[in-house]
């Protein structure tokens, strides 16, 4: 499955708030309340929407949809260009994205909660018949009903 950056960070949003709602982990309340979608399009942090894009960009799902990134001279085209329809990532990278990000937040904090958290969701990504990845997938297959 392939979804743009807008869905992808939409379908994360949701899965981490999913998360959240059973455990109240403080450090992702925080980094959820970041994410948080404002407005027609926006985050409550606008680094948040950034953080994403970084992370994605690292994954080897993310492809140009349209030639008009690369032909456009503003140096910072990537993140001006309307992104969110411009490119796609895997649920596969999505979710690696999703781990990449929440590592990306807790490097100050070092939140034991939140480090059990992302070690959990890398022991499911090696072992895809885990009950972590399950819920991924499931939450998926809910988005493209």
């Amino acid at each position: 499955m392939e979804f743009t950056l807008k869905k992808s960070y939409t379908i994360v949003f949701d899965f981490l708030r999913k998360h959240y709602l059973k455990t109240y982990v403080d450090e992702l309340g925080g980094i959820l309340s970041d994410m948080q979608i404002v407005g027609e399009w926006g985050t409550a942090d606008p680094a948040a929407w950034g953080d994403w894009i970084k992370v994605v960009k690292n994954q080897n799902g993310y492809k140009l949809l349209h030639e008009k990134c690369k032909e456009c001279s503003h140096k910072w085209c990537k993140y001006e260009c309307d992104i969110h329809d411009i490119f796609t990532v895997t649920s596969e990278d999505a979710y690696t994205a999703m781990i990449d990000l929440l590592k990306y937040h807790n490097m100050c904090t070092q939140d034991k909660e939140l480090n059990e958290y992302i070690t959990e969701l890398e022991l499911s990504k090696c072992n895809l018949s885990a009950d972590l990845y399950k819920k991924w997938v499931q939450h998926l297959e809910e988005y493209c009903k």
